[in-house]
Order: structure tokens, then C-alpha cells, then sequence
């Protein structure tokens, strides 16, 4: 219950923030100064605060003048009813923080487990706040509560993606206060869509990381002979520092750069993403790396008919075989963590690459790339993030040469030329990604972003420059000969040892033959336990059997992060599935992991021939 004002109470609750808020939300509440409008508090003995915010316009309660905790109350339960599926042991998200009744209600009703997170948008207010109400009767064995306090959308949206990140499920519950709401009715209306934003675009990427899982481990386990002999991503970290860097996306808007592009390939390096390779390529444009995320095989079309030249591939390891063929000799790898089990198997041999960023866009990993090697001044070009008035949306001779979208399903954003643009609703979230991305790089790096366009969607945090004006920017010299420097970097990078290696896949496929064994066996037993009422009476032996058994399944060894990773679909659809039994989920948790540790077997002792070989496993034919 909110008390009675004092220095001392503030200090002791900037004490408890301290400890449930990140160090960024505890410093916008500390250094908080006065804002458009301000939070009135009148006490009297025996009763709780009354809290009014003051505008210039207007004066505004927040709750209830005479009863303001019974208020809570039925506002809590109105708003339970309303949302039948809370769910009090994950996490409910709350916006406002007001005079603190509604969170005392709100974390009352929180289970062991659950998380209470508080987003305020108003670290003045907040502040102000906390003369008056006790944060410490909000902490509760069991449960957490979690504060975000920002003026700024952008901290806002990557705080509550980094704890919605933590959350193994996502039905997220989200309570909005009400008299904090009549009051700023639009900033909270923005804050709700940041909110629904980002829980769906999490649904989205796990849905995808579920959905394509298996393909990424098994093509990454395919790939495992050209990346164990090719140099990771890190022989090129900040190799080129002072240098200009130029993406090449594949947008409209990189037609009439092309052009600019060819006067300056000398002076910068070219890092172009897969689809912007045959626009470039055939206006004799030669990017000295190409980058790929693309497992799909209809990605393939991008590099059809191309030679690799002196060009250089950056792909992680999920990327389509193939590709990998095509630049044997000319590959340097890279992590996205996903698979991120593949990682961590990889780090035992200690041949696992750094990370690029990966969001949506793939140039956003271009971009990544390009800051990860160091240079100082990055052009984009091509990065339109929207489409042109007849709904072309990509450069001439890309491999969507000619594609139109639809203009009824497109929306508008604001444009670098136009005040809006036409995009799809796709492209807008990759240009809130690309925005928020640029801003966590410049708090930590002195690099200038050019958006070299004459055309396309505002991406924020970045100049934007005519095609043209990149002739004028001050190019520093590149360290000798581009193509020989990369490739004397290439050639000097140490390789795993050959011995280790195999000796380490030989006893990655002994591991997983051992819980094949292991899973069978507990499939048969539990099969047995529940063939019948009788034998589920009578079955103290096999239960202690299976006891036993689920504890060998559960040794980690080497093998466990593969077998681990190709569980997760099914461990996502038993949590989901309420119609199925705890036996038949039993019986289903053991068939599956029996057939993923033999089909993780058969793959990794194809590959482990591949690289004892000095071949490539063909996906697309299935011989080697």
C-alpha cells in the first residue's frame, strides 16, 4: 500500500529498483528531469495517497479519490474475466505505474514463477512516484517483478524483447492502467503496439526456428567438412579498420546507383547480399564478398550461372549445401546461433565462429559484417525497404526482376524523398529492426551510416545521400591489394586439427548410438507399464527401470546439444497438445528421441566420410 512521502522512502526504493530494473531504466529514473506534465500527490492521516497528474491543459486522478485499492480490485477482476487465459505463472505485463494499487493487486495474484513487468513511459512521473509508495511490500518469494523506464520506444521495445526472450512460453497477459491511459492516451496506445509488436514477431521467429530446425542441423551437419576447413568469420574481425565499407542490397533504388557504385570500387569494399550479386555482376561490378543466410534451395536461383571470380562467401553453417561447393576455396563462416547447439558442439573443437546479428532483413547481417570487420564509414545502397509506385520491388536482373506487389496490401511509411512510400508490412518491421540495430552500434562505435538512395524508406540513424554524392566522400586507403589481403587472411588461419576431429565426431555417433539404445529401451518399458490396468498396478520394477534409464538420457555429453536441439519441436508441440495423456506423451518423448539420435547418427557419419574424403555430400542427389 502506497505511504506517506519521505526522502528516506525514495532512497530505499531506488534501492529495490536498483535491484529489478536494468541499469539503463535505473538511471532514466535517477536522472530524471521534469516533463511535459507532473504528478500531484495529496495525503491526509488514516487514508492512502491520492495521486493527480497536472498538464498544462488539465488536472488528472489516476484512481479513485475515496477507495482506491478496492478500485484495483475490481479493475483486476474486471480485467480477468475479460481475459479468461491469464496466466499467472508466466508473464504479465503491466503499462503505467500510477499510484502503485493496481501492481500491489496485480503481483497479489502473481504465482511462484510468474513475472509482473512494469513499463513506464514516464521516468519523471515515476519517479515522483516513489516519494510515496513502498516498492519493498511488492517483493514475493516465488515471484518477480521487473520495472522498464524510458521516454525512449526504441529502450522500451529492446528491454521488453530481452526479458520476452527469457519466457518459454509466450502467452503473455497485458493489463493497461487506466487512468494513466486517459491521461496519455497516445503514447500509450504506441506503447500497447510495441508491446503486441514484438510478441508477435517473437511467435514468428520461434514458429521458424521450430519449423526449420531439423533442416538447419542437418544442413549445417552437411556442411561440416568445407567449415572445418575453412577459416571462421573471426580472421577478418576489425581488419579493416578507417575504411569505407558499401552494401549492396537489392531494392529498386539500386538501379540508379550502380552507376556511382563502379567509380568507387576501387576505394571501398564491396559486400554485397545474395540477391543484389547478378545486378552488380552484370553491370561489372565485382563485390569482394557476397553474404548468404538463404537454407532454401530456391535461394540457389541467386547464384545460378555465376562464377565465383574472386569474390568470397560469408554464410553460416545452416546455408544450402550447394553454396558451399560453389565456394569451396573461398568461405569464411559465420554463427547466427541457430542451430545454436551446432555451436556449442562446435566450441569443443574449438572451431566455432563469432555471431553476426540476424533480424528479418538479410542486410542487416551485411551491415553487421561489415561493422564486425572494423570500418568506419559504411554506404548503403539498394536498401529501399519499400517498393515504387507501380509496386516494383527489387533492382532489375535480381531474381525478383520484375515483381510487383499488390498495392492493396501494401502500407505507407515515411520516405527519404516522399513523405511516404509504399511498403509491406514485412518491410516496415525490418525498418523498426534496422533503426533500433544502427542505434545499439553507435552507442558503442564512431561509425558515419550513408543511405547512398534516391528513393526508399527513412531507416534512422543514417545520412542520407544522393547515388551521386558517394564520389565525394573522403575514401581512406585500403590495406594494399583488397582481394590479396582477404585471401592472405584466408590462407593463414589455422584449421582444426584432423586427428581431433574425427576422433570427436567418432565419439559424437558412438554417444548417439548409446541413446538410441537408451530411448528404445525406455520406449519398450513404458509401452509395457501401460499395455494394461494390471501392468500399470505391477510395475514398481519397470518404473525403477525407467528411473534409471531417464537419468542415462539425461548425462550430458558430447552429443547432447544436437540431440537436444532436435527436440524441441516436439517438447513445443506436448506443451501446447492438452488432449494427450502423460503416458502417451511419455511413450512419444521416447520414439522421437530413439529416431533423432539415429538420424543425427546416419548424418554425421556421411559427413564425417566426407571430410576423411576431402569431399562434399550432395544434398540434392543424396550421393556423395
Amino acid at each position: 500500500m502506497p505511504c506517506a512521502s519521505s526522502n528516506e522512502l525514495l532512497e530505499r526504493n531506488l534501492g529495490f529498483l536498483k535491484k529489478h530494473s536494468s541499469s539503463v531504466s535505473f538511471q532514466n529514473t535517477v536522472s530524471a528531469k521534469p516533463g511535459k506534465a507532473s504528478l500531484e500527490v495529496k495525503t491526509s492521516e488514516g487514508c492512502p495517497p491520492v495521486f493527480y497528474c497536472r498538464t498544462e491543459q488539465s488536472q488528472a486522478l489516476l484512481h479513485s479519490s475515496k477507495a482506491p485499492e478496492k478500485e484495483a480490485q475490481r479493475q483486476v477482476s474486471a480485467w480477468e474475466e475479460e481475459n479468461k487465459n491469464v496466466n499467472w505463472e508466466n508473464l504479465v505485463t503491466v503499462l503505467g505505474f500510477g499510484g502503485m494499487y493496481h501492481i500491489t493487486e496485480l503481483l497479489r495474484r502473481i504465482k511462484p514463477g510468474g513475472t509482473l513487468l512494469v513499463i513506464d513511459r514516464m521516468p519523471d512521473l515515476f519517479k515522483a512516484s516513489l516519494s510515496f509508495c513502498d516498492l519493498e511490500i511488492l517483493e514475493k518469494i516465488g515471484a518477480n517483478i521487473i520495472f522498464i523506464v524510458s521516454e525512449s520506444f526504441e529502450t522500451i521495445k529492446r528491454e521488453f524483447r530481452h526479458y520476452l526472450k527469457r519466457k518459454t512460453r509466450l502467452d503473455i497477459s497485458l493489463f493497461i492502467h487506466p487512468g494513466i491511459y486517459r491521461t496519455f492516451t497516445e503514447d500509450y496506445n504506441e506503447l500497447i503496439a510495441i508491446v503486441k509488436t514484438e510478441v508477435r514477431t517473437e511467435a514468428i521467429d520461434r514458429g521458424t526456428k521450430i519449423h526449420l530446425a531439423d533442416e538447419w542441423m542437418q544442413h549445417s551437419i552437411y556442411n561440416l567438412p568445407f567449415i572445418l576447413r575453412s577459416p571462421l568469420i573471426n580472421e577478418l574481425k576489425n581488419s579493416f579498420s578507417k575504411n569505407t565499407a558499401l552494401i549492396a542490397a537489392a531494392g529498386p533504388s539500386l538501379n540508379s546507383s550502380l552507376p556511382w557504385i563502379k567509380k568507387i570500387c576501387g576505394k571501398c569494399v564491396i559486400i554485397a547480399v545474395g540477391t543484389a550479386l547478378k545486378p552488380l555482376l552484370e553491370a561489372e561490378i565485382y563485390p569482394d564478398f557476397v553474404l548468404s543466410l538463404e537454407c532454401d534451395i530456391l535461394a540457389m536461383k541467386q547464384f545460378k550461372g555465376m562464377e565465383k571470380g574472386k569474390i568470397f562467401l560469408l554464410a553460416p553453417p545452416i546455408v544450402f549445401p550447394e553454396l558451399l561447393d560453389i565456394y569451396s576455396g573461398q568461405f569464411f563462416t559465420f554463427s547466427i546461433s541457430v542451430p545454436d547447439a551446432f555451436d556449442k558442439w562446435l566450441k569443443e573443437l574449438n572451431a566455432a565462429p563469432d555471431t553476426l546479428n540476424a533480424g528479418g532483413t538479410v542486410s542487416l547481417t551485411a551491415i553487421d559484417s561489415a561493422v564486425y570487420m572494423g570500418f568506419s564509414k559504411i554506404i548503403l545502397t539498394g536498401l529501399d525497404l519499400s517498393f515504387l509506385d507501380d509496386g516494383t520491388t527489387h533492382a532489375s536482373k535480381s531474381m525478383y526482376h520484375g515483381q510487383r506487389s499488390d498495392k492493396e496490401t501494401l502500407i505507407s511509411v515515411d520516405g527519404n524523398y516522399n513523405r511516404k512510400v509504399l511498403t509491406s508490412t514485412q518491410f516496415s518491421t525490418y525498418i523498426s529492426m534496422l533503426g533500433s540495430y544502427l542505434e545499439d552500434v553507435l552507442k558503442n562505435r564512431d561509425i558515419v551510416f550513408y543511405n547512398a538512395t534516391d528513393g526508399g524508406a527513412v531507416i534512422s540513424n543514417t545520412r542520407v545521400i544522393s547515388p551521386l554524392e558517394m564520389l565525394s566522400l573522403d575514401f581512406s586507403a585500403l590495406p594494399g591489394n583488397k582481394t590479396e589481403y582477404i585471401k592472405g587472411k584466408y590462407d593463414k588461419a589455422l584449421m582444426p586439427d584432423e586427428k581431433k576431429v574425427i576422433e570427436f565426431i567418432d565419439l559424437t555417433i558412438k554417444q548417439l548410438d548409446e541413446f538410441k539404445q537408451t530411448a528404445e529401451a525406455a520406449e519398450t518399458a513404458c509401452s509395457i507399464m501401460f499395455s494394461s490396468e494390471e501392468n500399470t498396478k505391477h510395475s514398481g520394477r519397470l518404473n525403477d527401470e525407467l528411473k534409471k534409464l531417464d537419468l542415462k538420457i539425461k548425462e550430458e555429453n558430447s552429443a547432447s546439444p544436437l540431440l537436444n536441439s532436435t527436440l524441441r519441436t516436439l517438447v513445443a508441440d506436448l506443451r501446447s497438445d492438452e488432449t494427450v495423456s502423460a503416458q502417451d506423451k511419455n511413450r512419444r518423448f521416447y520414439s522421437h528421441l530413439k529416431g533423432a539420435a539415429e538420424w543425427l547418427k546416419g548424418i554425421l557419419e556421411i559427413s564425417l566420410k566426407c571430410y576423411k574424403n576431402k569431399t562434399q555430400f550432395k544434398i540434392n542427389t543424396g550421393r556423395i
